[in-house]
């Protein structure tokens, strides 16, 4: 190297590691992706597991994403810090994070889901005793202080559904269709159409929530997918001439979409009784599900 020729002498220690390093950088050049970048990459993952009262979140970001996650989730939760509140840490990182979360939603950045805003539905209703009872998509029965939270600031869709499988035999009477006709032009006030024939292929906003309040999620006997991730099936189907209306339309998780227009199952509206063979959907709507034999598929 004779550009260091006859200077060696006059270099500091730390000059001289820098060089030596230099040289050491060129000779032996870093793994370009390093393993570990691409092991912690492949190895992203976030669970998120429901119990009677809370979620549980655990999860591994890659480090250059988990501190940028690390920095917006911070800079929330600093903005929500006062000394009165005496909150810990963690618990305002918590907080944070629902920040994060309503600042995107008020926004508008989350993408629409099922065709409908995404948002935290709660399906309200009474028991015999007049009790209110509100549930949410994926089936947690709300307490009384989160009923009271949730209804600060929510979007009320009342929505008609018949009553439990049963509750009548034959017609409805004229006079109990007129009550709920004179329920509906108190609550609803503009009615939307929830049968819209050959005019659109796909279910409308209407169509959507009535579906989640009646159908509450996958039909399919076990499922248990909520109603926001679940696509609009139709059981007549389009390309045959099947209409896009309410009693034309069930909802399906994409699995269960696919198995049934493969014929794996078999979907028809039922009496009280239910035809023998099959089972009732397992959210309650008035269908009856039936697994088909192999001999019956389709590819």
């Amino acid at each position: 190297m004779p550009r260091f020729e006859g200077r060696w002498g006059s270099l500091s220690p730390r000059a001289v590691g820098g060089v030596i390093a230099a040289i050491d950088a060129a000779l032996h050049p870093p793994q370009d992706p390093h393993p570990g970048e691409l092991e912690a990459y492949e190895s992203r993952h976030l669970v998120c597991s429901l119990t009677q009262d809370a979620v549980l979140l655990s999860g591994s970001l890659p480090r250059l994403e988990g501190e940028a996650f690390l920095a917006v989730v911070d800079a929330f939760a600093e903005s929500m810090r006062s000394a009165a509140d005496q909150v810990p840490a963690a618990a305002r990182r918590a907080d944070g994070l629902m920040a994060m979360v309503e600042a995107a939603s008020a926004s508008g950045a989350v993408p629409a889901r099922g065709g409908l805003p995404v948002a935290l539905t709660v399906t309200l209703s009474q028991t015999e005793a007049g009790d209110v009872v509100a549930v949410t998509s994926r089936g947690h029965r709300l307490t009384r202080a989160e009923q009271r939270f949730t209804c600060c600031d929510p979007t009320i869709t009342p929505v008609l559904v018949p009553g439990p499988r049963g509750a009548w035999d034959g017609p409805l009477p004229d006079e109990a269709a007129a009550r709920i006709l004179a329920i509906a032009d108190t609550l609803l006030g503009e009615r939307m159409p929830l049968a819209v024939g050959r005019t659109s292929r796909i279910a409308t906003p209407a169509q959507r929530r009535a579906l989640a309040v009646r159908d509450q999620g996958c039909v399919i006997p076990g499922c248990g997918v909520p109603a926001e991730i679940c696509q609009v099936h139709h059981l007549q189907e389009w390309a045959a001439g099947g209409r896009s209306d309410l009693d034309n339309e069930v909802l399906l998780c994409w699995s269960h979409h696919r198995q049934v227009d493969l014929h794996m199952w078999r979907i028809e509206a039922a009496d009280a009784q239910g035809p023998p063979g099959g089972a009732w959907s397992s959210s309650g709507s008035p269908w009856v599900v039936r697994r088909l034999p192999r001999t019956r598929w389709r590819t």
